[in-house]
């Protein structure tokens, strides 16, 4: 039994039932922007976070401050 790739999907141009979709210049321009303020915000969130981690961390502790000494 052979199936239409048209029988699914009738209303959809044929192009658009390829599983291979070239994309333009321009879209994979937008893309790689995409992915470039994404990987941004997310080195900006990780470097925050560090910073307020740092600042609930205690600079000195009495555990700390002893091995500091001893050494």
């Amino acid at each position: 039994m052979q199936r239409d790739s048209q029988a699914w999907a009738p209303d959809v141009p044929r192009e658009w039932n390829d599983h291979y979709c070239k994309m333009t210049r321009t879209e994979l321009i937008i893309q790689l922007l995409k992915v470039a303020i994404g990987l941004a915000f997310g080195a900006y969130f990780v470097w925050w976070s560090l910073q307020v981690l740092d600042r609930l961390t205690p600079e000195y502790d009495a555990r700390t401050a002893v091995v500091a000494r001893a050494s």
